[in-house]
C-alpha cells in the first residue's frame, strides 16, 4: 500500500511523531528522510526499512496513517 506523506492526514501523524522524538540527531535524520520521500510503499521492504531506520530507536512503536508502523529495531 502506498502512503502519501504529503496528505493532510499523514502530515498530522508525522507532526505527532516529530513531537515524540527527543534525540536531536534522530529528529534530523527523520526530517531528512521526509525531505527525500513524498510517499512510502508498505509492500516494498526497502521503503519500510528506510522509514524505520530514519529515526533509530526514538520512534518506538509509531504508526503513520493509514497503515505504516515503525517498530523498534
Amino acid at each position: 500500500m502506498k502512503i502519501d506523506l504529503t496528505s493532510s492526514k499523514s502530515k498530522q501523524s508525522i507532526s505527532n511523531v516529530r513531537s515524540q522524538i527527543t534525540d536531536a540527531g534522530d529528529l534530523r535524520n527523520f526530517d531528512q528522510f521526509l525531505a527525500k520521500h513524498d510517499s512510502i510503499d508498505t509492500n516494498i521492504a526497502s521503503d519500510v526499512e528506510a522509514a524505520r531506520g530514519s529515526c533509530s530507536n526514538s520512534c518506538g512503536n509509531v504508526t503513520i496513517s493509514p497503515t505504516i508502523t515503525f517498530p523498534p529495531k
